[in-house]
């Protein structure tokens, strides 16, 4: 099934979903979104992690963190040495450079002020 297609499902209790991508949707008054795979995050200014760990849980796969502190920078990767974490200047990134965030569901990063 490509990401245009979309496919309809029933459970054993009759209500049916409809499939888009890799979204599920519950068909009815009450249509709600279900993830079938986990979605991808880009973090700005992502600190020691925490908004990170919270998306984590909630389904999200971070595709690439940026922070300017080498501290912050130093408590992500000792925490999660899986993760792309780099230590840049948010002005001084380039996408173009890491191309794998182009296609990424969320875009997420803290404030300061």
């Amino acid at each position: 099934m490509g990401d245009r297609e979309s496919a309809v499902f029933g459970d054993d209790e009759g209500n049916a979903t409809k499939k888009r991508g890799n979204v599920e949707f519950a068909e009815g008054r009450d249509r709600v979104a279900l993830p079938t795979s986990r979605l991808t995050s880009l973090e700005i200014c992502a600190g020691a992690g925490g908004l990170a760990l919270g998306l984590e849980r909630a389904g999200f796969d971070p595709v690439l963190l940026l922070d300017n502190r080498p501290i912050a920078c130093e408590t992500l990767r000792a925490n999660r040495p899986g993760w792309d974490v780099r230590e840049i200047d948010l002005t001084a990134f380039d996408p173009f450079e890491d191309q794998q965030v182009y296609d990424v569901h969320l875009l997420s990063g803290a404030s300061l002020g």
